[in-house]
This record gives structure tokens, sequence and C-alpha cells, in this order.
């Protein structure tokens, strides 16, 4: 029995085969093992929503496995909880096995955080380093949170808007600095501010959007576009609910815009079907 693991920094979503051909599907907390202090705990709990059923392979495409280490130690806390054969990966593999398929093409995630890459049907055999959130996830929602984050601690939003982000942070914004500085995960809470981003002045919006996406696209797509002639899909929450705008600017640099998913697990499904690549 299959289990298929999608685990970004705000969501995990997985899914089993069973023998009946039919998917069962769980969502459970994101998982990040760069990020998150408590990523084994967030792993174990995956693995408890699924212990009636008897897995026996296991492909797990996350957030945060930036190298063999993290791979292996999310890797190990699976071999010593389940009896199964595991297969961890990147999430930017998952997301091109999602879209493209067996196909090539250049993949982006525009979620929480962002990272683009060369798939050559088989593999990610080039990419742009995403360098995270303190460096870059240029296009993601920690941006977009950022930046509005950073108008309400200069007291730039209206009143009403201010006060829909005291409610949603718990606190107001005289102590917005030093409680940021102080959580323990701020990538993931001030991703959570991007919900206000069609609460903004209209004009606004729509020069914060060209502003994030531009720096997206000439940092992370436009050098891949350039060398090879393929379209560029995407998956992620903020690319699928701003995907109009975002088609609207890749377009300006004449980039191909493929298919584009809020969330990768229901083409991980489908390429799991037939083993395609496993």
């Amino acid at each position: 029995m299959r289990l298929i693991v999608e685990a970004g920094s705000t969501k995990t979503h997985s899914a089993v085969l069973l023998d009946n051909g039919r998917w069962v599907r769980h969502t459970t907390p994101g998982i990040n093992p760069v990020t998150d202090g408590d990523a084994i705990s967030k792993l174990l709990e995956l693995l408890a929503s699924w212990k009636t059923y008897p897995v026996d392979r296991i492909f797990y495409y996350g957030s945060g496995c930036i190298n063999t280490a993290v791979i292996e130690r999310i890797a190990s806390v699976f071999r010593e909880n389940v009896s199964a054969d595991v297969h961890v990966q990147d999430d930017l593999l998952g997301a091109a096995r999602a879209t493209a398929g067996v196909s090539s093409g250049i993949v982006a995630i525009i979620g929480t955080g962002s990272n683009t890459g060369y798939y050559d049907g088989q593999q990610i055999q080039d990419g742009i380093q995403s360098c995270g959130y303190l460096l870059g996830d240029e296009g993601s929602g920690y941006r977009f949170g950022q930046q509005i984050y950073t108008r309400w601690c200069r007291g730039q939003l209206s009143s009403e808007l201010s006060d829909q982000m005291a409610l949603h942070a718990g606190y107001t914004s005289e102590r917005a600095i030093q409680n940021l500085y102080q959580h323990p995960n701020p990538r993931t809470f001030l991703a959570s501010f991007a919900k206000f981003l069609h609460l903004l002045e209209d004009s606004e919006r729509r020069a914060l959007i060209r502003d994030v996406f531009s720096r997206f696209v000439e940092q992370m797509a436009l050098p891949l576009a350039r060398r090879y002639n393929v379209p560029i899909h995407f998956v992620g929450s903020i690319a699928y609910h701003l995907r109009q705008e975002l088609r609207d600017i890749l377009l300006e640099y004449d980039i191909r815009v493929g298919s584009l998913l809020q969330s990768p697990i229901a083409g991980l499904i489908k390429y799991h079907e037939h083993e395609k690549g496993d």
C-alpha cells in the first residue's frame, strides 16, 4: 500500500492508495525540517494519521529537503516507525512530477516560500537557489506578508485593516516589531499576513503584486526561461490565487505558462498510480 506525502511549510497533504484502487487523503500541519524545531513530532503525527493502514511504500516530497543530511534524517524517522520502502525527495521534484509528469519543463513553487528549477522529465537538472526567506523566496506568501506587516508597523494601513491585523496577530502594531523578533517561526507567521492583500487599496494592491512577482520573474524564472525553450508550471497557494496577475506579468516577459495547481497532491497521485519514475 502506497503513501504519497506532499509536505509544505504550512500544510502537509497525504494520500494512501487502497487495494480497491480508491485513494484516501489526509491534511496535517506543514513540515519544514530547516525552519521547524518540531519537524520530527510533525512527521510522527503524520504517521499516526495513517497507522491503521498497512503502508509498505512511502513517497515523501517535502519543503526544506535541501541536502542529503536532511533527507536522511526524514527517511530515518519513517524507517524507525514503519516497515516500508521509503523515498524522500524535495518539494520541487514533487511539483515537477505533479505538473509535467514525464515531460520536460520549468517548474516553480510559489506558496509560503518559492523555488524554481528545470525538469527533464525525470529529475531536476538545473535550478536557481531560493536562498530561503532571509535572502530570497521572491514572489512568495512570505514576501507579500512581509510587505503588508511592514506597512502595519509604520502605520500606513487603514484603521479597519490595522484592526484586523491586530486581531490576527493577537497584539497591536505597537508591539509588532518586538513580537515578530520573538516569534519561533517568523517565516510562516509573516506569510500568514498575505491573506490581507485583497483588503489593500486597489492601486496599492496592484502595485505590490507587480513588485513582488516582477522580482520573482527576473530573479527566479527568466534565467531558466532563457536557457530552456519549455513552458513554466506552477504549484502553490499564492501562484494559484493570483494566477491571472502572475500570467499577465509572465506574458510581458514572453514566458509560456503551462499548468498551475494550488496543491500538487492530485498530480502526484496520478503520477504514482502507474509507478512511473519511482
